[in-house]
């Protein structure tokens, strides 16, 4: 990542663009490169150049259990930050996923610029092209001889499923999957350092068990002025 933002000319321009970030060159860890990161937070985030920005997604199969309305889930998850999401559908037709795409993530974290899939029919359909066409999206599929170029997303597989099974009490996944997205976005990522909702959020998550405050919490007279300052008038 280093290397594709000292190319690129929008992240280096956010070192001198007058902005409440504080950018600066940090280390994630006493090995890695120095990155162009925002630290504003108190913890540095990467700024992320296009290149990165992909975001992977495909359908995982057999985790239906009988009396559940959904039997299937589309999973997403990005490239960078490694956020997952996981949204449970009844079917996995081209418009069942494109509804389920558009809220459960285009509305939250914006249009992807690239999308990578595997070559399943919805994937691959008329629709499907037209409306990532629409959108400006950049749509890549996997290669059947090298499914192991979503192999981000098969480990994601992996991992839901073990996890889904430890805490399935009865036959309704449904109930249990945010509990498990919750956990998995919460835990640090061994290769980045980070948590997923760190490098979303910038913070990481409240969780169960939290019961002490945080010493560093400001107040809201200080979260105001603080914006203030920051905000060219």
């Amino acid at each position: 990542m280093a290397i594709a933002q000292a190319a690129n000319i929008d992240v280096q321009a956010c070192k001198t663009a007058f902005t409440c970030l504080e950018i600066t060159n940090t280390r994630l860890n006493e090995q890695g490169p120095e990155l162009v990161c925002d630290v504003s937070t108190g913890r540095p985030r990467p700024i992320v150049p296009p290149d990165f920005r992909r975001t992977v997604f495909d359908v995982v199969h057999n985790l239906s259990h009988p009396g559940v309305k959904a039997t299937v889930k589309m999973t997403i998850i990005d490239r960078n930050t490694r956020w997952p999401e996981a949204i449970p559908l009844r079917g996995i037709t081209t418009p069942e996923c494109v509804h389920a795409h558009i809220p459960g993530w285009i509305a939250r974290f914006g249009v992807p610029r690239d999308i990578s899939s595997d070559r399943g029919s919805q994937f691959t359909s008329w629709l499907w092209s037209e409306i990532a066409a629409r959108l400006g999206v950049k749509l890549h599929h996997t290669s059947v001889c090298h499914p192991q170029t979503n192999g981000m997303i098969e480990r994601f597989h992996r991992t839901l499923k073990t996890a889904l099974k430890a805490c399935l009490t009865g036959p309704n996944w449904v109930e249990e999957l945010p509990w498990v997205l919750l956990g998995l976005r919460a835990t640090p990522k061994e290769d980045l350092g980070y948590s997923s909702a760190e490098l979303v959020y910038g913070e990481p998550l409240t969780i169960s068990g939290e019961l002490v405050p945080p010493k560093s919490a400001k107040s809201m007279d200080d979260l105001l002025l603080n914006f203030r300052l920051n905000i060219p008038l």
